[in-house]
């Protein structure tokens, strides 16, 4: 079972993403994150950056 929050918005694109998650899992911490995420949008040849 695992329970986490939604923390650390950013947006790419149209996208917005949660990079940061804490909580437990079964009982134990848990720590989720991502770091340096882009999007390529279909027809462009540039990643676009979560800012």
């Amino acid at each position: 079972e695992v329970f986490a929050t939604w923390a650390d918005y950013k947006k790419a694109g149209p996208l917005l993403f949660s990079l940061d998650h804490r909580g437990t899992r079964n009982g134990d911490p848990l720590h989720l994150f991502f770091s340096n995420v882009a999007v390529k949008l279909v027809g462009s040849n540039t990643w676009t950056d979560a800012q």
